[in-house]
């Protein structure tokens, strides 16, 4: 049995997580590196950005027993739920996974999922060697290890990158992906340029701010505040002018 002194336990960091977590890769470009995708066909990584489309990378491995098939499900459910951004035309899906064992055909059974809650052509599942996907998850700040058993230990979330293949935003599985939060972050890595209504997107921009602490955008108030202080600035100026304006045409 492991006893350590008194002074070390509330340092301690079992083995199995020590050196697994999601780094801040904000700004750094997606590595380029050369996979399979879910139809066995060769894809590089950096095809994926068109300059136009976010894109919403899922790191997974595809014989995960515990959380990854669960997080994929929740964010294709949040995907559902996020206004009126529509895949394939606002944001692009990506799921790799980091297991060098899986296949093109485990790979397919993904993509399958995906196309059942967002329809056919949306998303790309892919499968690379393990130096490859240790690139590609090294750029974007997901960092795992194999553990006992042939499993991995690794961090649980989604990483949203800008349409010209920069890492923009991590979306953390923290009992289910917010909706708000990966609407928010597509928003984000786009500028706002993604949807039908784009002053709406830019108003949600404005009103929510990411909190590192929390790892989730959260209300601020004080944005509400002064944004409708100067709107009924505006409103009452323009109601004054009215004013002004009809009575010198009496006059």
């Amino acid at each position: 049995m492991l006893l350590l002194p008194l002074s070390q336990i509330g340092s301690y960091v079992p083995e199995e997580i020590g050196g697994v977590g999601v780094e801040d890769r904000r700004g750094r470009r997606v590595a380029s590196v050369t996979l399979k995708d879910h139809t066995g066909r060769e894809i590089n990584t950096a095809d994926l950005f068109d300059g136009k489309r976010p894109v919403v990378i899922v790191p997974m491995y595809y014989t995960c027993p515990v959380v990854c098939s669960t997080t994929l499900t929740l964010t294709l459910e949040a995907l559902l739920r996020i206004g009126d951004l529509v895949p394939g035309k606002d944001y692009t899906l990506f799921v790799y996974s980091f297991d060098h064992r899986d296949d093109v055909l485990r790979a397919a059974e993904k993509c399958r999922t995906v196309e059942r809650y967002l329809g056919k052509g949306v998303g790309r599942c892919a499968v690379g060697d393990s130096v490859s996907v240790w690139e590609l998850s090294s750029s974007i700040g997901m960092l795992y290890k194999r553990i006992k058993g042939g499993l991995f230990s690794h961090p649980v979330a989604v990483i949203v990158a800008t349409p010209d293949g920069r890492v923009s935003r991590a979306v953390y599985d923290v009992g289910g992906i917010n909706p708000m939060d990966l609407r928010l972050a597509v928003l984000e890595a786009a500028d706002g340029k993604v949807g039908r209504n784009t002053v709406v997107n830019k108003f949600l921009l404005y009103c929510y701010r990411y909190d590192s602490a929390n790892r989730r955008y959260e209300l601020v108030v004080w944005r509400i505040v002064k944004l409708f202080g100067v709107l009924s600035i505006a409103l009452l100026g323009g109601i004054y002018a009215y004013i002004f304006v009809a009575k010198r045409k009496r006059e």
